[in-house]
């Protein structure tokens, strides 16, 4: 069965409500992270900010510095902080103030990203009909909550989503049951009522079944 096939075979009459992944579930998060990688290397070519740098070099340096910092602050929402890995890429290269710069490059790389994403068509129809049906929506979403709140609302889907359980506020990213148990509390439903949708076979699916919760595999 094909992935879209997936969200069209859900019962909605047999539940209460639906939790819902964002990142690669409601959009595709590859281009809009790349335009934004790239949004960032201009400005700092441009302003000979780190000199002589490719784009592929710098990407690797941005890619590993996310881990790391994802490493060492791992399980925690601010693990994914772009301003924190930007942070520690600057101080190494002995830019003076790197926390300024880091915040200005956090700004350039959301403005550019968001700009960039694009709405899963069979996705947000599928959300129309949830709220049809009267369920109850909750987005559960590793990350700070301020940036997915945005994303929601970018993609003009913020009135069909109900909740908001991230790993910032739960301390704890999938597949750990406190994000599930979190939304499950905002939802005020019990586990045999919802089902879990999501892109990650590890996080959201097997995240959402070894806590009790019914999940389906979906990616945009």
């Amino acid at each position: 069965m094909s992935l879209k096939n997936k969200l069209k075979s859900i019962d909605l009459t047999s539940i209460e409500g639906v939790m819902i992944d964002i990142d690669d579930t409601l959009y595709r998060y590859e281009k809009p992270n790349e335009k934004a990688i790239k949004a960032c290397y201009k400005s700092i070519k441009s302003t000979n900010l780190i000199k002589s740098i490719s784009l592929d070099k710098f990407r690797d340096l941005y890619i590993n510095y996310r881990l790391a910092i994802t490493k060492k602050l791992s399980p925690q929402g601010v693990c994914r902080s772009r301003q924190l890995a930007f942070d520690n890429l600057f101080n190494d290269f002995q830019i003076p103030q790197a926390y300024k710069l880091a915040l200005r490059y956090e700004k350039i790389y959301w403005q550019s990203f968001y700009k960039e994403m694009k709405v899963s068509v069979e996705m947000k129809n599928f959300l129309v009909d949830v709220k049809k049906h009267g369920l109850i929506t909750c987005a559960v979403t590793d990350m700070q909550a301020t940036f997915q709140v945005e994303k929601l609302r970018r993609l003009k889907l913020s009135k069909y989503v109900d909740f908001l359980a991230t790993s910032e506020e739960a301390g704890g990213e999938k597949p750990n049951k406190k994000i599930f148990s979190l939304a499950l509390q905002k939802m005020q439903l019990s586990k045999s009522k919802v089902i879990m949708i999501g892109d990650s076979i590890n996080k959201d699916i097997k995240g959402a079944e070894s806590f009790g919760i019914k999940a389906v595999h979906y990616q945009a």
